[in-house]
């Protein structure tokens, strides 16, 4: 695969990973792995999504998408591995984007975004984040 939907691809609380939707009703959605697997019904009652294109990091004026934020850590060779430290993965995002407000965007949130870039990279194989971005396919709008 060599783009992505962003709106596409969720995050499900409670849940480890990330997973594609493919479809929903009224009482849920139909999601399926990233990485493979089965696919899962999620009920809207207990379950929250959230779709990756929907998420903005803050910054000390303003925000900054989640897709701007992986195009620049793909453009970094020091991606922070899983077991680093909270000082580590901190000090990376404060490098990669000097306005992030650091006091709103706390460091399990900068772990969590490290890890669903580690998975999408992997996803995507050779592909790079920024060509895999597909702004022009609709996606679901998930609340």
């Amino acid at each position: 695969m060599s783009q992505l939907n962003f709106q596409k691809v969720v995050s499900v609380t409670g849940m480890s990973g990330l997973y594609h939707l493919r479809s929903h009703n009224k009482t849920g959605f139909s999601i399926e792995p990233l990485a493979g697997g089965a696919i899962k019904f999620i009920s809207n009652e207990k379950d929250k999504i959230v779709a990756l294109g929907n998420i903005d990091l803050t910054l000390n004026s303003g925000s900054i998408p989640l897709m701007e934020v992986f195009k620049l850590m793909n453009g970094s060779n020091r991606i922070p591995k899983a077991e680093a430290a909270n000082s580590v993965f901190s000090n990376f995002f404060r490098n990669l984007i000097p306005d992030l407000d650091g006091s709103k965007v706390y460091p399990s949130s900068l772990r969590k975004i490290t890890g669903w870039y580690v998975q999408i990279v992997g996803h995507l194989s050779n592909a790079s984040i920024e060509n895999s971005i597909n702004e022009k396919e609709d996606g679901l709008t998930i609340l």
